[in-house]
């Protein structure tokens, strides 16, 4: 699709963050929305996902906070969008797991037994769960992961 003749690049604020404008009009007339956010890229992408809605006629009011959930650098959880229950706060499960090698193979892990060796360089994960599921963090990243008692361990 062209750039639309009133396009214009985010600018900075007073403040510091970047805003990017976009005017349309609805049938209730003109209507200018202003997103906003700390790069130019990230005001620049609000702003362009606002216009590919009105190109595709949806400026309705259920399309407000459409934008909201797009975000370039996470993972959006699948049906955020549509309601899906908040994330609240984890609870541990009980569940140990070895992962002999947590930064390249992350979902290869068996459970903390005892008696099976652990190999050297292997860390030992207390697998947590919240609304989404069972889970474990690493380097600040959420892993998911299936249940860890409904599957034959992995090795």
């Amino acid at each position: 699709m062209p750039v639309p003749a009133d396009f214009a690049a985010p600018t900075e604020s007073e403040y510091g963050s970047c805003i990017s404008i976009v005017d349309y009009r609805t049938g209730e007339g003109p209507v200018s929305a202003s997103f906003g956010g700390k790069t130019p890229e990230w005001a620049d992408l609000q702003g362009a996902y606002q216009r590919y809605l009105v190109a595709q006629g949806l400026t309705s009011e259920e399309y407000n906070w459409a934008w909201f959930y797009l975000e370039p650098s996470a993972i959006v959880t699948p049906g955020a969008a549509q309601g899906a229950p908040r994330i609240g706060r984890g609870v541990p499960s009980g569940a140990y797991m070895v992962v002999p090698d947590v930064e390249h193979d992350p979902l290869r892990y068996w459970h903390l037994d005892g008696f099976t060796p652990v190999p050297r360089g292997s860390v030992i994960i207390e697998f947590w769960h919240d609304d989404f599921g069972y889970y474990y963090m690493h380097c600040d990243q959420r892993i998911d992961v299936p249940n860890p008692w409904g599957r034959a361990s992995r090795r």
